[in-house]
């Protein structure tokens, strides 16, 4: 499995040592950008797509953590790398699935990456289905979503949209209600059903039974019932033009 990996620390020697580290000892690693630039890797990030991202944390004007709340979403599994251990609570907040200390060690970075490329795979083993004429499981009805404040249960039919807020998604429903739920809009996606809810944009889920019209501006707007204006992204137009097509 090849990772796609962005490196970003505002010590360009850091760079660099992280990058030997990776080309030397891990197979499979595809660095697909560098920076020593928090602003530069927003956009870097953004538009690679990462399976893994090395981050440093006090990079002068925006942290690491400023850095992923800057991001539409995060999907992608982020390592800390810091010269400085008391973030490490603050790692945990934003489902790190590592943090480093430098001078970093070979043997913990390398670490590091088995346990994003076991993740990876742990996920595309659960996408295969184990038995082929196993009977198709019902519709899911409910989903539960984790909130600050408890546990919310919300019944699949009545959502509308899902937006990517950070680390967080907003779930707006029929009913013009919101939910923050403490998952990232990757992490519901994968509840939903696929043939329902269609991923218009790297921040946008929709309801395909709430749409009432689409826009050719730019790459395309769809309208909602609800009178949201949904961005379509380039790299979706041509599925979303199939969905409509089906309808």
């Amino acid at each position: 499995m090849l990772l796609k990996t962005i490196i970003v620390d505002n010590e360009l020697h850091a760079v660099a040592i992280i990058e030997k580290i990776l080309l030397k000892e891990c197979h499979n690693i595809s660095i697909v950008g560098k920076t020593t630039r928090p602003s530069e890797a927003i956009s870097i990030i953004m538009e690679q797509q990462p399976d893994m991202v090395f981050l440093d944390i006090e990079m002068g004007s925006m942290s690491g953590f400023d850095l992923l709340d800057h991001l539409p979403s995060v999907d992608f599994e982020v390592v800390f790398v810091t010269a400085w251990d008391h973030y490490a609570l603050e790692a945990i907040k934003k489902q790190a699935i590592d943090y480093l200390l430098k001078p970093v060690r070979i043997k913990e970075l390398v670490s590091a990456v088995e346990k994003v490329r076991a993740r990876k795979m742990k996920g595309q083993i659960q996408e295969v289905p184990l038995h082929t004429e196993a009977k198709t499981p019902s519709p899911l009805q409910t989903i539960k979503i984790p909130t600050s404040s408890g546990i919310d249960f919300i019944k699949v039919n009545s959502i509308c949209r899902l937006e990517a807020n950070g680390s967080y998604t907003k779930i707006f429903t029929c009913d013009k209600h919101s939910h923050l739920a403490s998952k990232t809009l990757k992490e519901i996606e994968q509840l939903l059903p696929s043939q329902q809810f269609f991923r218009a944009h790297r921040s946008h889920i929709i309801n395909t039974s709430f749409i009432k019209s689409y826009m050719k501006e730019g790459n395309g707007i769809i309208l909602l019932e609800d009178g949201t204006q949904i961005p379509l992204s380039r790299r979706q137009r041509d599925a979303f033009m199939n969905i409509l097509n089906e309808q």
